[in-house]
This record gives C-alpha cells, structure tokens and sequence, in this order.
C-alpha cells in the first residue's frame, strides 16, 4: 500500500503529539490496524485479537489522534477495539431522504518534533485518499504532501476549529512554531453555513492566476 508506505516514513522520522484525520468513507478496522498501529509503533501483524490492541489504548494517551468522518460513509459492521475518538461530522444531514450535504474532505494533519533536529514540525497529507482499504491500497487516488508552513498552518487550524470545539483541541497558534513563513501551495477549504454563496469553494479560486490540483 503505496499511501501507508509514505505515512509510515512520515511518522518514523516524528515524535507525534496531535495526529487529525478527515475522511467521508471509513474503515475504522483499516485504520486502527493499519494507520494507528503506524502511528503507535505496533507491529499491525499481531493485533489478533481484541486483548492485542491494548498497546495502541496506551500509546493513544500521549498522542492525541482524532477522526472526523461523515456518518454516511462509516462502515458500520466494523467493531471499534481502541479509545481512539472517532467523531461523525454531520454537516447539515437531518435524515438520509433530507440531506443538505455531506462531509466530504480527506485532510490528514501531523503534528510533533523531528527526531532528529528536535524542531517542532507539521506535515499535511490530502487528496482523494479515504480512511479505507480500498483507497490505501487497491483504487487509483490522488494525494498531495507537504510540509506546513506558517501561513498555511493557519488555515490547517481554522478548518479544524469549525468542525470541532471540544476541550482537547489542537495547540494554541501551533503554527506560529513552524519555521516557515509561506509556501508555493496553499491550503483551501469550505465548510457550509447556510446558502451563502461565498462559503461555495470555487469562490475561493476567482481571482487566482495559477491552480493547481
């Protein structure tokens, strides 16, 4: 799996205190054994059974890993074996014959200090890539990554904040930490309220010159 190889050189390489995820499909089988056991240093092999998960139950207590999915896209046959906080987004849904729109974006947000420079840094993984086996490993996805900078750490932050105001929430301004003031990419979203037309994402891009996807 091309994706999982890529995030576990990410997370070797970081001591990871937040790890975010977005996604509107999802596997939470996929992801606590593949993606949390990456996160948490657990060989995925061994977990067998619901006893083996209790090492990732203690490592997710000093890393704050959370997964914001749309409820219409969870696997709902799937048993949750970890304490790991899945958070369903509902964005507008008041019945599945009235939905106002779904939850759709896939942003993957890492925050830690560098093993080796012992530096604060942050990586953003997004794309097309769904918390799923099939989008991990067997469909054709798109998937940029990067590491953040201030200016785009800021918007990182916003796009979270509007989905989630719980207590335990991101650093406060982690991004004024990071060493860089700006990139050649820059980090886009919408997050509905309302019928306001300028919450539509294309908005966004009317005065841009050059986009790239």
């Amino acid at each position: 799996m091309k994706v999982l190889e890529k995030f576990k050189e990410l997370v070797a390489g970081l001591e990871v205190s937040h790890a975010w995820f977005t996604t509107f499909s999802f596997s939470p089988s996929f992801f606590e054994k593949y993606v949390l056991s990456a996160l948490c240093d657990v060989e995925p092999d061994n977990l067998r059974s619901l006893e083996s998960y209790e090492e990732i139950n203690e490592r997710l207590k000093h890393i704050n890993v959370k997964v914001f999915y749309d409820p219409s896209g969870l696997n709902v046959v799937e048993v949750k074996k970890t304490t790991c906080d899945f958070i369903p987004v509902h964005c507008g849904l008041e019945s599945l014959k009235n939905m106002k729109g779904i939850f759709h974006p896939k942003v993957y947000l890492l925050l830690g200090n560098d093993k080796k420079s012992k530096k604060f840094k942050a990586y953003l993984m997004t794309g097309s890539v769904n918390l799923t086996h099939q989008a991990w490993g067997l469909n054709r996805e798109t998937l940029f990554f990067a590491e953040v900078d201030r200016k785009n750490g800021k918007r990182v932050n916003e796009f979270f904040t509007k989905i989630y105001s719980g207590e335990d929430k991101l650093p406060y301004k982690w991004y004024e930490k990071l060493e860089k003031e700006s990139s050649e990419w820059e980090f886009k979203y919408t997050v509905a309220e309302g019928n306001s037309e300028e919450k539509v994402l294309f908005g966004e891009f009317h005065n841009d010159q050059n986009l790239f996807v």
